[in-house]
């Protein structure tokens, strides 16, 4: 994540496939353990930073011939966090509970 800008109350981030997935997770986290006030809004917000990161990826989504059912699973096994509760550090495939 790289701050861009400041103007006002307006931020501009640079985000990478690997930060919107990780903002994806922990929005899905807040979901899964009940402390998302509006857990609508939050899988929403979820699901987008999942598209963002899936946009982010697109280049290398196509030139790697990847169907659009499996540009998700892609993004996470290239992009995805590592997991560092493990000794080799495998990226983190599936969305936490």
């Amino acid at each position: 994540m790289k701050i861009r800008a400041f103007s006002g109350l307006t931020v501009t981030l640079d985000l990478d496939p690997t930060d919107c997935i990780i903002i994806a997770d922990a929005l899905a986290s807040a979901v899964y353990h009940d402390h998302a006030p509006d857990p609508g809004i939050v899988n929403a917000m979820r699901a987008a930073f999942e598209a963002c990161g899936i946009v982010a990826a697109t280049d290398t989504l196509r030139d790697n011939g990847v169907s659009k059912a499996g540009m998700l699973d892609e993004t996470r096994r290239v992009w995805g966090p590592i997991d560092t509760r493990l000794a080799e550090k495998p990226r983190a495939t599936r969305r936490p509970a």
